[in-house]
Parts: C-alpha cells; sequence; structure tokens
C-alpha cells in the first residue's frame, strides 16, 4: 500500500443555509481516482474535492485496502 488523499465532501443543504462539510480518506494514490471513488457514493447536492496526500502509515493505520475510504 501506498499513500492516500484526502476529499472533502461539501453538502449543500436542500432547504438553504450553510453546507456541512465532512473529511474522507481515501486508500488511493492517485487524487482524481480518489475522488471518483468518493463522488461516486455522494448525493446530487454534494460535491467532492481533493485536498491532498495522506501518509502510507496513516491509511495503514485506519486499515484501508486500495479503493476503500472512511470518514474522519
Amino acid at each position: 500500500m501506498a499513500h492516500g488523499q484526502a476529499v472533502l465532501i461539501i453538502t449543500e443543504p436542500l432547504g438553504g443555509g450553510e453546507p456541512q462539510y465532512t473529511l474522507c480518506y481515501v486508500a488511493e494514490e492517485d487524487a482524481a481516482k480518489a475522488e471518483h471513488i468518493v463522488a461516486s457514493l455522494a448525493a446530487p447536492n454534494e460535491k467532492v474535492k481533493t485536498l491532498g496526500v495522506v501518509p502510507e502509515a496513516a491509511i495503514q493505520a485506519f486499515g484501508l485496502r486500495r479503493g476503500e475510504f472512511r470518514h474522519a
């Protein structure tokens, strides 16, 4: 396993108001692929944005396998 990516999910409330932010750690080196993994499960009112690299040690500590992710 190698490093992963931090991905932010921005949820726009359907009734208006302030967005909610959820941080995810993705076991995928490629930023575009990591974003796609999370976006494939996102709701229509959610935007997904890759923030940066997560060290390999953190991905291993979370017990993630390639292609898996978890919320922070």
